[in-house]
């Protein structure tokens, strides 16, 4: 019999972290987990020069590797730090290190947008600061980037992970009045949409693609 599966994949400050679900039995049945180590820099600077795609299909195929009967994944999830700015290319791909949720270089831009809506805007102060020196980049979420490893194509970022980004969690869309005079547009970003977006199916193989 095959078994049914489920992953659960969580990505602290720390570590990353699979859990495997039998679905029938309801119960956990396998568990996989990977340090991560933050690294401090100047001038407030906290960045994680972490491949959490890479990091991700590893400890799934860790965690898989401890079920010895034949099974199929039905379904995974993906959650990580709210407020982490990776910077991706067009397919989702990280391009360079993460900017952490703590990371204070977007202090004085947060200051400058804070019109008074009580919005919090810490993770939109930190785009803005990356967008000083790299005016092209696109910015997604740690969970956005797995869950594109995970599928093999881009995928929107849930709003539960922007929350700090200033955006409205109905809309899923930044105010109209600030695009004109801010350094930020559309294209910095990947789609966002409601919390527990559904990405697509997974490879065939959840091991990673260059192994």
């Amino acid at each position: 019999m095959t078994r049914s599966l489920s992953l659960g994949i969580d990505v602290s400050t720390t570590e990353l972290r699979v859990k495997v679900l039998d679905l029938d039995q309801t119960r956990q049945v396998s568990e996989a987990v990977r340090a991560l180590v933050p690294v401090r820099g100047a001038d407030g600077c906290r960045e994680q020069d972490a491949d959490y795609a890479q990091l991700a299909v590893e400890t799934v195929a860790r965690a898989l590797s401890e079920i010895g009967d034949p099974f199929q994944v039905a379904a995974a999830s993906v959650t990580a730090t709210s407020g982490t700015v990776v910077p991706v290319d067009g397919q989702g791909r990280q391009s360079g290190p993460a900017v952490m949720y703590d990371d204070a270089r977007g202090i004085p831009f947060e200051r400058e947008l804070d019109d008074g809506s009580g919005r919090p805007l810490s993770m939109l102060g930190r785009m803005m600061a990356m967008a000083q020196t790299r005016p092209h980049f696109r910015a997604a979420s740690v969970a956005q980037v797995i869950g594109a490893a995970l599928v093999d194509h881009p995928v929107p970022g849930d709003t539960s992970h922007f929350l700090k980004g200033g955006i409205d969690p109905a809309q899923a869309e930044w105010p109209p009045h600030w695009w004109p005079q801010r350094a930020l547009t559309r294209r910095h970003c990947q789609n966002w949409s409601s919390p527990a977006p559904l990405w697509g199916g997974s490879r065939p193989d959840p091991r990673p693609a260059h192994s």
